[in-house]
């Protein structure tokens, strides 16, 4: 592990205690109804995950994404960070993220996440679009 790595790995659990908010990540299931795709369901993938938000610098004008995800967006509107674990290093667009409301903010539904190039930490970053504001 090279000097970088190593220093990444020691600050990402100092990084994650300061993280103040907490998340879910959900896929929706969809259903056939009458020839037309509904959402009926979703399932949790992960749950309780400290996380922290901001929003996205608004002069890019593109999203550069990890070759596995093969997506560029000029929607994401937040970055958002998260611990990487087996099941958020696997984060794909149509996951949605929920932040839970908290004194600071109502509760927060993101849309489309895509890892963003930089996230190849023990901390990911994914840019996602917000979907109730």
């Amino acid at each position: 592990m090279s000097f970088i790595s190593n220093a990444m790995a020691n600050a990402a659990p100092l990084i994650i205690g300061q993280f103040i908010d907490t998340c879910i990540i959900e896929v929706p299931v969809l259903t056939n109804v009458s020839g037309q795709m509904k959402e009926t369901s979703t399932n949790i993938l992960v749950s309780d995950i400290k996380c922290a938000f901001e929003p996205y610098r608004l002069h890019h004008e593109t999203v550069i994404e990890l070759p596995m995800s093969r997506l560029m967006s000029i929607a994401v509107t937040h970055k958002i960070l998260i611990p990487a674990a087996v099941l958020t290093i696997q984060i794909k667009s149509e996951y949605r993220i929920r932040i839970y409301a908290s004194s600071n903010h109502p509760e927060l539904v993101f849309e489309q996440p895509v890892r963003l190039d930089e996230s190849l930490s023990p901390i990911i970053i994914v840019g996602a679009t917000l979907r109730n504001q």
